[in-house]
């Protein structure tokens, strides 16, 4: 076989070697190394019998894809492709654990165990669509409580909220055993029912959500949150507060602190606050755009014009907090960088009348 995983050097990595031309071809490039070297060891047979080699077929191949007859077949295979994977997580070879996580699929594209396996690999981040894609496959395959709970996670994070709502209560009703998902089940589901409207319902899952983890600083947030809906500025001072004791580098509870502060009037106090949250999470959108704002209040549209841009320059786009900056360059005016920004917009948007219209009025008036 085709040998990848050559004797480390004194670094300790495994190194790739090239094939030779006395190297027989490998079903795939994986070898189990001779014993006593290497970084770790990659298995190819996990029974120890060798799979019968298949008889060429000199007719077309009617048979389908996902035929059931054929999925056993390939057991063995993907057994032995799951536990090199597993190998490979081990040691933090999450890009090759990936390509024989899509060997397998290949297999079999309705494999649990790979399926759940690639999710688990998927960034939620840089991969959320793909993983959404992912976890949709499993729950057909394999209806579970964390299967349905991190799909609705997915739908979550991209603001699906109707999905999100519906998939978060579809899992609810199959749980059968605790999970460590179910925290974030509460959690979210109470958020989403805030957007709704129904307080009750979100303030009833926040208290389930609390007799889980009792210490959770993102959960005080949320009820502080609560509480200003409710408009009563004692309760929601205290969780804010109460979250920053838990952990003093938590910039949305600094936000719900300046919301507060600013409430009762205490301007000097809610701007600081505001600060403290830009200071940590400079990404931080409703503190950048609540400092903005009351910059502008306060005539300091200069100050507005840094946080603005600092923002912006992180973000590919942002309709309303590309529009607030036009405005401040207006007061400012400084017309060359409000059309630089109207201009900006249009890229992104180029048949947008909004945008056409400002640069118009840019061109024509505003400048003059």
């Amino acid at each position: 076989m085709q040998e990848l995983f050559s004797q480390p050097k004194s670094s300790g990595r495994f190194e790739i070697e090239p094939a030779t031309s006395e190297t027989p071809p490998a079903r795939f490039p994986l070898k189990k190394e001779e014993e006593g070297g290497g970084f770790f060891e990659i298995k190819t047979d996990l029974t120890g019998e060798k799979t019968p080699a298949l008889k060429p077929t000199h007719g077309p191949v009617e048979e389908p894809l996902e035929n059931v007859d054929r999925i056993p077949r390939h057991g063995s295979e993907i057994a032995t492709l799951l536990a090199n994977v597993d190998l490979l997580l081990k040691h933090s070879e999450r890009s090759l654990a990936q390509h024989l996580l899509r060997q397998s699929l290949y297999l079999n594209s309705h494999h649990p165990e790979t399926l759940k396996r690639l999710a688990s690999c998927l960034n939620k981040e840089t991969d959320l669509e793909i993983k959404t894609k992912v976890l949709e496959t499993l729950v057909r395959s394999d209806l579970h409580f964390d299967h349905m709970a991190q799909l609705a996670h997915c739908y979550y994070l991209q603001s699906r909220d109707q999905e999100a709502l519906q998939t978060y209560r579809e899992a609810l009703t199959i749980q059968t055993e605790d999970s460590p998902e179910t925290f974030e089940v509460y959690k979210n589901l109470g958020n989403l029912l805030i957007k709704d409207g129904d307080f009750d319902g979100a303030e009833e899952l926040y208290h389930k959500a609390f007799t889980l983890d009792p210490r959770s600083d993102v959960l005080m947030v949320n009820f502080g949150t609560l509480a200003l809906q409710r408009q009563d500025t004692e309760e929601a001072l205290n969780r804010f507060r109460l979250a920053l004791e838990l952990n003093a580098r938590n910039d949305k509870a600094w936000v719900g602190l300046a919301m507060v502060h600013n409430l009762m009037g205490d301007f000097v106090l809610a701007k600081a606050n505001v600060e403290n949250a830009i200071d940590l999470n400079p990404q931080n959108r409703t503190a950048v755009q609540l400092a903005a704002t009351w910059a502008i209040r306060d005539h300091n549209t200069e100050s507005a014009v840094d946080c603005l841009s600092n923002y912006l320059s992180y973000q590919e786009l942002d309709e309303e907090m590309s529009l607030l900056l036009v405005h401040v360059f207006c007061l400012r005016l400084q017309w060359p960088e409000a059309q630089l920004e109207v201009e900006r917009l249009l890229l992104w948007d180029p048949k947008n009348e909004k945008f056409q219209q400002i640069e118009k009025e840019l061109r024509g008036g505003g400048a003059k």
